[in-house]
């Protein structure tokens, strides 16, 4: 093969030898036009992070966490009026934020009884006002509100509970709560069970009976047991911060 030779008219350049970009802008565009993926997708993730951690250091924390469950269909604010009745009464930061919250959740839970007779009864409207039937909850419904209430209680992200006694017979089942000789030290003379009382039956349900108004008579009123965490001391003081609310709920008594 012929060898080319290094002129200055005709300069030997080696096919091997990488051409590095003369400019910045060169630079830019060679570095682009490599690792335009891996550049997006890190940028992505740091953008991603950064959204994580602010809304993590920006969300409300709440010292108490309720949940009800059962027939009562609650909007935002007659969940606030719930969560007020708790508030009220603890009268305690217990997360040392500076405020005294709580929380409530809601889920809008039928048995497949209660769906039935809605339904029934939806149905005889329509026949007697001549319109047409609808009625829109479902099974599907219904499972998707067992789930949401049962990964919150399973979770103890809830740990105060309301619920109606078909989901309440369901996780007592899965030995979700706290026995109330656990918690108080004695079983009340208004239990309706070991875990157990009506909220109706409590001097609180009956002082806060404004906040509870839409809730049905037969509202279970029980505590989550402790859930395993590892010795988690921030999980140990939230959950001994609602016993020692919970214990104030049962001993309340009607201000004379």
């Amino acid at each position: 093969m012929e060898k080319l030779e290094n002129t200055e008219s005709t300069p030997y350049v080696d096919p091997n030898e990488i051409k590095r970009p003369t400019s910045f802008k060169a630079w830019v565009e060679n570095y682009w036009y490599h690792y335009k993926w891996h550049t997006i997708v890190a940028v992505f993730a740091v953008i991603l992070g950064a959204m994580l951690v602010f809304q993590m250091a920006t969300k409300e924390k709440y010292d108490i966490k309720v949940i009800y469950s059962g027939p009562a269909q609650l909007d935002g604010g007659e969940l606030e009026k719930v969560s007020n009745a708790f508030t009220e009464l603890l009268k305690e930061d217990l997360n040392g934020d500076g405020k005294i919250n709580a929380i409530t959740y809601g889920e809008y839970l039928l048995s497949p009884e209660q769906q039935k007779a809605l339904e029934d009864e939806a149905k005889k409207q329509s026949i007697a006002e001549n319109t047409e039937y609808v009625f829109l909850y479902t099974a599907e419904n219904r499972n998707n509100a067992l789930n949401n209430t049962n990964t919150l209680v399973a979770a103890g992200e809830a740990i105060i509970c309301l619920m109606d006694k078909y989901n309440y017979d369901i996780l007592r089942s899965n030995n979700a709560f706290a026995t109330l000789e656990d918690i108080l030290g004695y079983k009340p003379d208004f239990a309706r069970d070991d875990y157990s009382v009506y909220l109706k039956d409590t001097d609180f349900g009956k002082y806060f009976e404004s906040a509870f108004e839409l809730l049905p008579e037969d509202t279970i009123l029980c505590i989550r047991g402790k859930v395993v965490v590892g010795g988690d001391r921030e999980y140990e003081e939230i959950y001994k911060g609602h016993t020692k609310l919970f214990e104030k709920i049962i001993s309340f008594e009607i201000p004379k």
